[in-house]
């Protein structure tokens, strides 16, 4: 085996060492490269994650500014005012000018009446030989009532009445309890149809007729329905309190009895809301 030239081995050794020396600066500069673009990649991306934190910021600021001024908005409308709600009818935004409030009513009545029936006593219900007719006679009807008046023209109120009947030797009484609405159709008009009011009864009443030196009953109509109704005018006011005349009718019936009334009535009303009427001003002359 030949032996190589030190000189030779050298060169081997050298050449060897610039080729390792220029393997690694490549693996170098790749390695810097990669580095490189690794940290441009990373820059970037935070970079847009940072603008994407700022504009979902931004709507939530402004999302938030708007908040305020809806709050502002609504704490305007609510502010206190004297105008009623735009939405709300006509009818309900009207103010009361002349009733309203608790009412308190006496009411009495005095005209004519007659009653037919029975005793109380099934024995004797439907029998010819026990049933009775008064004559047209004397007919009195007395009414209190406590209620509310919603508008200048709608009242509800709830009372009892007593119910009285005087026809030749033939006299009866009784008491009853009712539901009352009174009503002004003629409101809208103005003046007089302000004064001119309808009502309407409806519920229980009884009366028990007896003739004149007997004890027992010959009409009793125990617990009977009753309906009434009329028309008054009550333009006549001092205070709180309107009253004025009317016209009435009422009707009670049941198994034992019939009983009607025509009258003419005189009514006082109190308002607690009612508008007291103003006094004439006389203007001197000069």
């Amino acid at each position: 085996m030949a032996m190589r030239d030190p000189s030779s081995r050298r060169a081997t050794a050298a050449t060897t060492a610039v080729s390792s020396a220029r393997s690694g600066s490549w693996l170098h500069s790749r390695l810097y490269a990669w580095f490189g673009a690794a940290s441009a990649l990373a820059i970037g991306a935070s970079g847009s994650v940072a603008r994407a934190d700022e504009a979902s910021k931004e709507p939530a600021a402004s999302g938030a500014a708007a908040d305020v001024k809806t709050v502002d908005a609504a704490e305007l409308k609510a502010a206190p005012s004297d105008q009623p709600p735009a939405d709300q009818a006509e009818w309900e935004r009207e103010k009361a000018t002349r009733r309203s409030g608790v009412t308190i009513g006496l009411q009495g009545n005095i005209g004519l009446g007659m009653a037919s029936g029975y005793p109380l006593d099934l024995k004797k219900i439907g029998r010819a030989s026990y049933y009775t007719q008064t004559s047209v006679g004397l007919g009195a009807m007395g009414i209190f009532w406590v209620g509310v008046s919603l508008k200048d023209w709608l009242a509800f109120g709830v009372g009892a009445s007593i119910d009285g009947l005087l026809a030749g030797d033939k006299s009866g009484w009784g008491p009853g309890g009712l539901f009352r609405i009174e009503g002004f159709p003629l409101w809208p008009l103005g003046g007089i149809g302000k004064e001119i009011g309808a009502t309407f009864d409806a519920g229980a009443s009884a009366i028990s007729v007896q003739q004149k030196d007997h004890e027992n009953n010959l009409i009793d109509g125990g617990a009977a329905s009753y309906l009434g109704g009329g028309v008054f005018y009550e333009g006549i006011r001092f205070w709180h309190v309107s009253s004025g005349p009317g016209v009435y009718a009422g009707y009670m019936w049941s198994d034992t009895v019939r009983h009607g009334t025509v009258s003419l009535s005189y009514r006082l009303t109190f308002y607690s809301g009612s508008a007291v009427p103003e006094k004439k001003k006389v203007s001197a002359r000069r």
